[in-house]
């Protein structure tokens, strides 16, 4: 099993791109995913609600779960917002790599070091060329 997971956050479509921006600025995230026109039903006070409201797909890792709620908690207008947390079990090693240098992982884990939590986290530019370099880019719609 990785230390990747994706975690799930239901929140109202206008705060939604405000969460999603402060998890990756932050560096919580590496990526988010913002689905709308999601519809839950729920009891909530014994009564029964039914509301629009935006998926996020948070790209994240287990170890900096703590702190991501945290935030996650700070930022989102709800009482007790949905956070759920799915570890990844497994998927492209390029991928999960690439979640790992953004949430705080380290040039070390990219290249392969085993203890990448005590060398430098790269900033952004840093996590960028190394994915550039690394044959990484995005595809061009």
């Amino acid at each position: 099993m990785s230390d990747e997971a994706v975690v799930l956050v239901t929140c109202p479509a206008d705060q939604a791109e405000r969460i999603a921006t402060v998890l990756v600025e932050t560096r919580l995230a590496a990526c988010v995913n913002i689905l709308p026109g999601v519809v839950s039903v729920y009891e909530w006070k014994e009564k029964l609600c039914k509301d629009a409201e935006t998926m996020l797909v948070i790209k994240s890792s287990l170890g900096v779960y703590g702190a991501l709620e945290a935030k996650i908690l700070e930022v989102h207008p709800y009482e007790v917002p949905e956070i759920i947390l799915l570890p990844i079990s497994t998927g492209s090693k390029s991928y999960l790599d690439w979640i790992n240098c953004q949430v705080g992982g380290s040039k070390s884990t990219i290249e392969g070091s085993e203890d990448s939590r005590e060398s430098e986290i790269p900033t952004s530019s840093e996590a960028s060329n190394h994915f550039v370099s690394s044959g990484l880019t995005r595809k061009e719609t």
